[in-house]
């Protein structure tokens, strides 16, 4: 199963202090622009997704049976 929270950062140089450096900046700036995907994403949300479309299905397919009886 493909985890979509993982994520790979990486920065190669050939002078580690340089490296280190760089790799800290971006992980701080890229700690601004963190967003809250890990709210949606869990194992429920598929679930409650196909539930509710199952649920909105059948009451279309009862709306419609109630329309073309007549």
């Amino acid at each position: 199963m493909l985890n979509v929270e993982n994520c790979i950062f990486s920065v190669q140089a050939d002078e580690a202090a340089w490296t280190e450096a760089t790799f800290c900046r971006l992980d701080e700036e890229l700690e601004k622009y963190e967003n809250r995907n890990h709210l949606i994403r869990t194992a429920w949300t598929p679930f409650i997704v196909q539930t509710l479309g199952v649920i909105f299905g059948f009451i279309l397919s009862l709306w419609a049976a109630f329309k073309i009886s007549p």
